[in-house]
């Protein structure tokens, strides 16, 4: 009985999925397209580093105002914090303020720290191809 009840509505889905109007699939078959295409005017993109071993396919900015999921630490002095968004490692005033980024590129930064005299910024890097 059970066997037949899920059989049912697996034919009823896949009569569904394959029934559905055409034009949907032409429409997000020409946004995939323009997509390429517009990724592949990118021809400015860097090359890669001699650290890693590929060159990057697209380039993507955005501006945030908030990160989830991120290492933050506070320098010394109090002055300052530094924290990991998105791979990359960026300070900016403890009072608040525009975050100046400290690394960037296809290199993934995280878990910045202060030394314990607030001189340098250590951090963990796959620069090398390794974590």
């Amino acid at each position: 009985m059970y066997q037949s009840k899920y059989l049912c509505s697996f034919i009823g889905l896949f009569f569904l999925l394959f029934t559905l109007d055409t034009s949907l699939a032409t429409s997000s078959t020409q946004a995939f397209q323009e997509v390429i295409e517009s990724d592949s005017l990118e021809l400015s993109l860097p090359k890669h580093n001699e650290d890693l071993p590929m060159d990057p396919a697209r380039q993507v900015s955005f501006t945030t105002s908030e990160g989830t999921w991120i290492s933050v630490d506070v320098s010394p002095d109090g002055q300052h914090i530094v924290f990991d968004l998105m791979g990359d490692i960026y300070r900016m005033p403890f009072t608040g303020g525009k975050a100046e980024q400290m690394t960037k590129g296809m290199a993934y930064d995280v878990h910045p720290t202060y030394s314990p005299d607030g001189s340098k910024i250590l951090f963990i890097s796959d620069r090398t191809g390794s974590d």
